[in-house]
């Protein structure tokens, strides 16, 4: 926990760490596992504050239905970014019967290897993506016209 936030060992406990962690526990009913994994997940959750962050958007995610577990995601957006998410949310909940969705139930984007990355680079970098070969360009559709950039992939 101290690893994923070291800022921890400067809070003080009565002020600080322990009514959030006497408000989270209750939040999640006084499941004590559950509230640990979602920590561990999250160690920055500790970080916010309560009143400001954490109390709101608890309290949005409870209103629709959703389980508090889901603070994870939403704890990090900017204010506009989780109203956003979280209308969303609802809208989920709401055409699942009122109930949120399973865990893991939602597609999964496809992503790249680890290895790989993609850049947009203009025509007009072409003389700069060569680097002893490691990089590989492939051009995207030149027969329209409004495409003025191409994707490049390189290895690392």
């Amino acid at each position: 926990l101290v690893v994923g936030m070291p800022t921890l060992l400067a809070c003080a406990i009565d002020s600080n760490l322990g009514p959030k962690a006497e408000y989270l526990l209750e939040s999640f009913n006084n499941d004590e596992k559950e509230l640990k994994a979602v920590i561990l997940k999250q160690p920055s959750l500790l970080g916010y504050s309560l009143k400001k962050r954490i109390q709101p958007r608890l309290e949005g995610l409870i209103a629709i239905g959703a389980h508090p577990r889901s603070i994870t995601i939403g704890i990090t957006m900017t204010d506009a970014n989780f109203r956003v998410w979280l209308n969303e949310k609802a809208i989920k909940i709401a055409e699942n019967g009122g109930v949120e969705p399973p865990r893991g139930t939602r597609k999964k984007r496809a992503s790249l290897p680890r290895s790989s990355a993609i850049v947009l680079a203009s025509d007009a970098d072409e003389d700069t993506l060569s680097n002893n070969g490691q990089k590989e360009a492939s051009a995207l559709d030149k027969s329209s016209p409004d495409r003025k950039s191409r994707v490049v992939h390189w290895k690392r």
